[in-house]
């Protein structure tokens, strides 16, 4: 007995086909899996088994393998998990034999059977478009991703049995995403420093607060320029005169942007269809200087539960805040940039993130804040510094 769907591996950002072969023949019981499989591909096999045990289905004792084909490509990753499941199903006759036919299969399973999202969906994608193939199943947390293929039919679904009961109609219903895009809500940072009159004390003090690992508080009414000078120091704008240097490195010419810093400025931007822990995990997998566990502890520290599935734009502003502060820390930077970062949250709130900024400080790290709030003053800084029209005076 033998049966076969499609899935992909990525290579760099570029996907490759990949043919998932089953067969299932007499003999002793074993299940195997072939194909030059890297260590987290060879974990799959019992991925799978037990998840399929979950969702009600048993493998039979009988010798069973797995192929994951062309052989000369060696698979790494979590994604061919559901591929692998699918082709077993076809196996057992649970599902009808063209089953899948026409279509890439992508995701992860937990043990469960529930159907977890992986990285690369787009890219994957593209290159299935590219190959004639314009249908996908893929995990729900990922449908938004496959939805901004043109052209590709997708089919979101959260566990093995909501496969089977996909493969038993054959509907491409997806998860209602409206006409958001993808990304909406990132900032876009189209400000010049030029806008900026004068502010010659500010800049030196804060390039002083940030060499020196001071803290500082920049206050003034809206638009007097603290957001500007953030945005400077963190190299998201560029000065059209003078230089900003982060431990001795000019900001825009020694680095692009300063290393061990965190940053929130203006409101957080998260991608709106994934949880608050898949945004931070693709964050951190930026830099990969940390891991899942860290990622958990950070939304822990500030209140947030990281096994909360709820997507991003089903947050409150507070629970956005309270990631957007989560992403700045996670990293553990020697260098606090915020700006406003109680906006949105509670009394409560307040009083925790307060108490955690302390601690931060204690550890020796630099915190420079903006603020229209005069506790946060008293109870956070040691120097603070006050714009309006034009002019920095500093206060403490």
């Amino acid at each position: 007995m033998y049966s076969c769907v499609r899935t992909l591996s990525l290579c760099g950002l570029t996907g490759r086909e990949i043919r998932v072969e089953a067969d299932m023949s007499e003999g002793l019981p074993v299940f195997e899996m072939v194909g030059y499989l890297g260590g987290e591909v060879k974990e799959a096999r019992e991925r799978v088994r037990t998840a399929l045990k979950n969702s009600g289905v048993i493998l039979p004792p009988k010798r069973i393998t797995v192929n994951l084909s062309p052989a000369d490509i060696k698979k790494s990753g979590t994604s061919y998990d559901l591929a692998v499941a699918v082709s077993l199903l076809k196996l057992l006759k649970k599902i009808p034999e063209d089953a899948g036919e026409g279509m890439v299969i992508i995701g992860e399973l937990g043990l469960s059977g529930e159907v977890l999202g992986v990285n690369g969906v787009l890219p994957m994608l593209i290159e299935a478009k590219g190959l004639g193939i314009n249908s996908c199943l893929v995990p729900a947390d990922n449908i938004a991703e496959a939805s901004a293929v043109e052209g590709m039919r997708s089919a979101g679904i959260h566990s093995i049995k909501e496969a089977e009961e996909f493969f038993g109609s054959g509907n491409f219903i997806q998860e209602d995403i409206g006409d958001e895009k993808q990304g909406d809500g990132r900032p876009e940072y189209n400000v010049d420093f030029a806008e900026v009159n004068g502010q010659e004390s500010a800049k030196r003090a804060m390039e002083i607060a940030a060499a020196g690992m001071h803290n500082i508080l920049l206050i003034g009414p809206p638009g007097s320029g603290k957001t500007m000078l953030m945005k400077c120091i963190c190299g998201f704008v560029k000065p059209t005169s003078g230089e900003i240097a982060v431990d001795g490195k000019r900001v825009g010419k020694d680095v692009d942007f300063p290393d061990d810093m965190g940053i929130i400025i203006e409101t957080p931007g998260f991608i709106p269809y994934y949880s608050g822990y898949k945004n931070l995990k693709l964050l951190a997998g930026l830099k990969n200087k940390i891991g899942k566990e860290q990622v958990r502890e950070s939304m822990k520290q500030v209140g947030l539960d990281p096994d909360l599935r709820r997507h991003v734009r089903k947050y409150s502003l507070g629970m956005r805040q309270r990631l957007g502060l989560a992403q700045a820390i996670m990293e553990n930077p020697k260098i606090l940039i915020l700006d406003e970062p109680f906006n949105g949250l509670d009394k409560e709130g307040v009083k925790e993130m307060r108490e955690y900024l302390l601690s931060y400080k204690e550890q020796g790290k630099t915190i420079l804040i903006c603020s229209h709030s005069a506790e946060d003053i008293e109870v956070l800084c040691e120097t603070v510094h006050e714009m309006d029209k034009g002019a920095i005076t500093r206060l403490k």
